[in-house]
């Protein structure tokens, strides 16, 4: 079933839900995924986070949890979409190889960049983690600059922060995983109007 499921995937974006396919497995987990439509990767807390992001079942080109599985989407009888039971492994590799991608197509959104882990396990981890703690309100940042530390509750503030400074040479910025990284300014084409620079992360050592 699973295999017929897979073949149809590609042509049908209105697949419907096969009537013997378990797709409460996932509901009742507690898991989190990360989502891919487009190249665009995002972060979702719950099966129904993932549901709400999409507006068909053929829509993701990837939703995978902590522990590599991949997911369907079905339409469901109320015209949404529902998440079914892990379809096996997501491609890993393929995986990597969006990132990277989106990373450098996308630096803004982004801007974390961490040392790409060489196991498949610590891939997934590294990407959760970026990508929640990008996302994260929760005060766990913080700064050093020029000999001074102080704390801040998004990534969003500490770069601000940080624009307003003309060396960053120094600079060193932890986030809530307990990892650190050296800001590196760049800048945008002449012709923005606003915005003009900002800021990616590199991962670096403990200061």
């Amino acid at each position: 079933m699973f295999q017929l499921i897979k073949s149809l995937w590609p042509t049908d974006p209105w697949l419907p839900v096969p009537d013997n396919f378990d797709t409460g497995t996932r509901a009742e987990g507690g898991r989190d995924f990360i989502t891919v439509d487009g190249g665009t990767f995002e972060y979702a807390p719950s099966a129904t986070a993932v549901a709400r992001s999409f507006e068909y079942s053929g829509q993701a080109q990837c939703i995978v949890d902590r522990a590599g599985n991949n997911y369907p989407l079905f339409a469901d009888e109320r015209g949404g979409v529902i998440l079914g039971a892990s379809m096996g492994k997501a491609d890993l590799v393929w995986l990597r190889h969006a990132w990277a991608e989106a990373q450098q197509d996308q630096p803004r959104k982004y801007p974390l960049i961490r040392n790409a882990p060489p196991s498949d396990a610590g891939f997934l981890a590294a990407l959760f983690e970026v990508l929640t703690a990008a996302a994260a309100g929760d005060g766990n940042w913080s700064v050093q600059l020029h000999r001074r530390k102080f704390h801040v509750e998004t990534l969003r503030e500490a770069g601000a922060q940080l624009l307003k400074e003309g060396d960053l040479s120094n600079a060193v910025v932890r986030d809530p995983y307990g990892h650190f990284y050296r800001p590196i300014r760049q800048h945008r084409s002449p012709l923005a109007l606003t915005d003009r620079h900002f800021l990616v992360y590199r991962e670096t050592c403990a200061p």
